[in-house]
């Protein structure tokens, strides 16, 4: 966190280099046991062994077992000492980095698990799958706990969906700050499942993303209005919402602007909201810093002037502000924006055709 420059970029080069040797030792892991150990192959070959031979075969059996017994455990704590290291060691930010990498090594060994289930193996053994799944579980149960406060799965499209309706439940019951962009397999079911689910505390029983102040639902497009209800629903704390590229309609703004009070960041670039959805976002404009509206393609000047009709009476904090890509904006837009949001400090009106060049006066 202290490194600049040069050094930052010799320390993410550190993490690169770390998080593919420590996937390497999860794909690989140690050598597991052996289908049929090889005592037993040696005595099946014997036709007519005697007692004692066949005792002593035995005996040489059991050693060879405890000596991959003890081999496998060795490796285990190392692995198991240097991942809490790591989890106390590095900012949550590279936490994740760390974290993507094992879940996708989690995802490998679940999809050779279920290839040996149907009899594909793939030249992977049955035992070799359990030991690299087992290790790699016990790897993500190391950066998934309760102290965690911030969480990044971006592009983790291969995640099961089985790995998210435990995960604030109890992996990170006190998440402030969940990221799933690109996470595509996520629907509204999930999130139900996910934030509604009632977990039993000391003081009673309480929804399991009653913490959280930002998730970022960014290209998850099968979450539709449906799936912001339930954010709505169990999350009143939320302060900054991402549903850029998602299936939401004008009836989401709606909800946010009824359930969501303390709303300041908002990205709904890339949906399909019209010019009536800006009318029930207005509430919310007095307390928003962010927000964006790149490609939303059915809003018009109009639907800018009455959302930010009420700004023109009142500071309004709004220091960034997008619309580009919009064939339907003009200046008209420009000056709805800029008139009544004194603090800004970024404004994005680029591929927009019906601006002229006299607009842009409308920013002094």
């Amino acid at each position: 966190e202290r490194a600049g420059g040069e050094e930052q970029q010799e320390v993410y080069s550190l993490v690169h280099i770390c998080t593919t040797w420590l996937r390497t030792r999860l794909l690989i892991a140690t050598p597991p046991p052996q289908a049929q150990p090889q005592w037993q192959q040696q005595q099946q070959q014997q036709h007519t062994p005697g007692q004692e031979k066949e005792s002593e075969c035995v005996g040489g059996g059991d050693r060879e077992v405890q000596e991959e017994a003890e081999h496998l455990s060795h490796s285990q704590q190392q692995q198991q000492q240097l991942l809490t290291a790591l989890s106390h060691a590095l900012p949550e930010e590279l936490c994740d980095i760390f974290l993507r990498s094992i879940l996708y090594a989690v995802a490998r060994r679940q999809q050779q698990q279920q290839q040996q289930q149907s009899g594909v193996s793939g030249g992977v053994s049955s035992g070799e799958v359990d030991v690299k799944l087992e290790a790699s579980v016990r790897a993500v149960d190391h950066f998934l706990c309760a102290r965690r406060y911030t969480l990044d799965l971006s592009d983790c499209a291969w995640l099961p969906i089985s790995f998210f309706e435990p995960l604030l439940t109890h992996k990170c019951p006190y998440l402030r700050s969940l990221v799933l962009n690109g996470c595509t397999q996520v629907t509204d079911e999930v999130l139900e499942r996910m934030l509604q689910h009632t977990r039993t505390t000391h003081t009673g029983g309480e929804a399991a993303g009653r913490y959280l102040e930002k998730i970022d639902l960014s290209n998850c497009s099968l979450i539709t209005d449906e799936g912001v209800q339930v954010i709505a629903a169990a999350s009143p704390h939320l302060m900054h919402i991402s549903l850029r590229g998602t299936s939401i309609t004008d009836k989401s703004l709606q909800i946010l602007a009824t359930h969501s009070k303390s709303l300041q960041h908002i990205d709904i670039s890339a949906t399909r909201i019209t010019d009536n959805g800006l009318v029930a976002l207005a509430p919310l404009v007095s307390q928003l810093t962010h927000l964006s509206l790149t490609t939303c393609k059915r809003i018009s000047d109009a639907g800018l002037e009455r959302l930010f009709a009420t700004s023109l009476q009142q500071h309004t904090p709004l220091r960034y502000f997008s619309a580009s890509e919009d064939q339907r904006l003009s200046g008209r837009g420009l000056q709805a924006v800029c008139g009544g949001c004194s603090a800004l400090e970024s404004v994005l009106f680029d591929d927009c055709p019906r601006l002229v060049d006299t607009d842009i006066t409308l920013l002094a």
